[in-house]
């Protein structure tokens, strides 16, 4: 009889199949070894998880999808570049939630053994979740399909449509109770909101034709929201839906503001799917029967839009920013009212919840950092082809704003006069406005004024005029009941500072140096400061050696700024900033 012979990658349905069974398989097999893992008094949890990673792993490669699952250090970050919006999102969520900051308040005891082992234990959990979850659906599941549906119109589409569903709906598919309307919609809200984030990373999955980067975004999703619980002892629990009707509400408004915020790179990712060249088989099929996907350079660099649907949405997105940017001096007021709405907004919630003690406050530093970040990139993105951005390190420019640390030295004086208070909430309290102010008076006021004037008469004119807005801002502490000699004293060596930050912030490109200068300047003064009044000045200045060193200090910034910026370098910045913008 002669031996028969098929090689499965070739019949594409049937291949398709495969994967189908080989994803429930996988599912199944994390579900039969949790009673094995109980009754030897090991975590089921982890048990079912490192289970459930091995075998999509296993299946994987022996489908022929090893090149898919070999780490890229270029793929990986492509696919944090392109699910950004949604890292950003979780991050935010996460800090409101009070994720970051309870984390922190730990550190205000002792970080015990046990709450380490529950560190390690967290981080390990979400590692293989990342990777047992994105194996089996983006992998065994989005893989399959493709190779069945790949050749077909919109079969890319129908694939990611298809494996986002069935991963949405798996984490509600055992909570739900189908005779509760309460419970059905919960379970149908997160199975889209779910699916709308699996649905994103089966883009960055296929164009990179890489499932790691994925798995390292989605372990980092679950890390930043499972945190503080697990630091806490708390074990994880993977319920989305609940019995009791507030509670049940509360999920159901929380799912439909993610929707709400997953949605534009959402509708985007259908655009770019609609737009790949066919056939697209995926990782199981030789790479060399599906179309090559070309990811062009910026429009900015003489590329093409990476997809043509992509073009009129950027196109328009541009022209909105422009309106809102194309002034200068009212950039200043704008990015620091828009800040302002949704800080103050946060802070109303934790002064709600906590009272005004410290705990809102170092849950409010935690949320202006993320704000501010998001606020930082958020600027970025709107000019994502068209600008390099400013978040690049740069030693030379920490080397260069460094004098400013003179300006500590009074506040270190008094470490040794008067009692600290906790260094941990001191840091975060500090980061605050070292993240904020920044922001707000220097990265976008700065880099929008060189993208509009990038000329070398523009470049003292950028600096002054930014260096006055941080200055004035300062006056605000008169209405918390701040002395007037203290205030105008305050509003002198602000200008100062600022005028340093903003030299250095334009000679380098990167604001860095002066977000870290800044943090720690401020970290030196709430070591000592009455946390009660939280930097409001009360008394009135006292003509003490520790007020003329500031003075003497304070001007000899100015003329450090000076001479940064002196003629001779600025056709140098002039040059940086027009490489920065893209500009011939």
């Amino acid at each position: 009889m002669p031996e028969i012979k098929m090689d499965i990658r070739k019949d594409k349905n049937m291949l398709m199949a495969l994967c189908l069974a080989l994803t429930a398989v996988t599912y199944l097999a994390g579900r039969l070894v949790t009673p094995v893992a109980l009754s030897y008094g090991l975590d089921d949890m982890i048990v079912r998880t490192i289970v459930r990673a091995v075998c999509a792993v296993v299946f994987m490669v022996l489908l022929g999808g090893a090149g898919w699952l070999l780490p890229n250090l270029q793929k990986i970050r492509d696919s944090w570049r392109y699910t950004r919006p949604l890292v950003l999102i979780n991050i935010v969520i996460a800090t409101l939630m009070g994720t970051w900051a309870t984390f922190l308040l730990l550190f205000q005891g002792d970080f015990s053994s046990e709450q380490l082992k529950n560190f390690a234990y967290i981080t390990a959990l979400c590692i293989f979740v990342g990777i047992n979850e994105e194996g089996m659906f983006r992998g065994l599941l989005f893989g399959g399909l493709l190779a069945g549906l790949g050749r077909r119109k919109d079969g890319p589409l129908w694939a990611a449509i298809i494996s986002s569903v069935a991963f949405g709906f798996i984490h509600v598919a055992f909570d739900i109770n189908y005779g509760d309307l309460l419970s059905i919609v919960q379970g149908l809200l997160k199975t889209i909101e779910t699916g709308m984030m699996g649905f994103v990373l089966c883009v960055a999955v296929l164009e990179g034709r890489n499932i790691v980067g994925a798995m390292t975004v989605h372990a980092f999703f679950d890390w930043v929201l499972m945190i503080q619980n697990g630091v806490n002892g708390v074990t994880p629990t993977a319920t989305y839906v609940s019995s009791d009707q507030t509670v049940g509400f509360a999920a159901i408004i929380m799912y439909l503001i993610l929707m709400a915020l997953y949605a534009p790179k959402t509708i985007e990712s259908v655009k770019r799917l609609r737009a790949m060249p066919l056939p697209q088989y995926g990782p199981f099929v030789p790479e060399e029967e599906s179309a090559k996907i070309v990811i062009a350079k910026p429009i900015a660099q003489g590329g093409q839009p990476h997809h043509p649907a992509d073009a009129t949405p950027a196109h328009l997105r541009r022209e909105r920013a422009h309106k809102v940017l194309d002034h200068k001096i009212a950039t200043i007021p704008a990015s620091l009212i828009s800040f302002l709405v949704v800080n103050n907004l946060v802070s109303v919630v934790w002064m709600i919840i906590f009272g005004s003690g410290t705990v809102s406050q170092v849950l409010t530093g935690a949320s202006t950092v993320a704000i501010s970040i998001a606020l930082l990139f958020g600027f970025q993105r709107l000019f994502a082809n068209e600008f390099d951005g400013m978040v690049g390190w740069s030693t030379q420019g920490l080397l260069y704003v460094l004098p400013a640390l003179v300006l500590a030295i009074p506040n270190i004086k008094e470490w040794f006069e008067s009692s600290l208070n906790n260094p941990l909430i001191c840091l975060v309290l500090s980061m605050a406005p070292g993240f904020s102010e920044e922001v707000v008076f220097r990265a976008i006021p700065g880099a929008n004024w060189m993208r509009m004037s990038g000329e070398r008469s523009e470049i003292l004119k950028c600096v002054l005029t930014t260096s006055v807005g941080f200055s004035l801002i300062h006056g605000i502490n008169l209405f918390a009941g701040a002395a007037l000699s203290s205030t105008l004293f305050q509003l002198f060596y602000a200008f100062c500072l600022g005028t340093l930050f903003c030299a250095v912030f334009l000679r380098t490109g990167s604001i860095w140096p002066c977000i870290i200068v800044h943090t720690l300047i401020d970290f030196t003064s709430f070591m000592t400061l009455d946390m009660e009044h939280m930097g409001v000045l009360s008394s009135e200045i006292v003509l003490s050696w520790d007020f003329w060193l500031v003075v003497v200090g304070a001007i000899g910034l100015v003329a450090w700024a000076g001479y940064l910026l002196r003629p001779a370098k600025q056709a140098e910045i002039v040059a940086l900033w027009k490489e920065k913008w893209h500009k011939a």
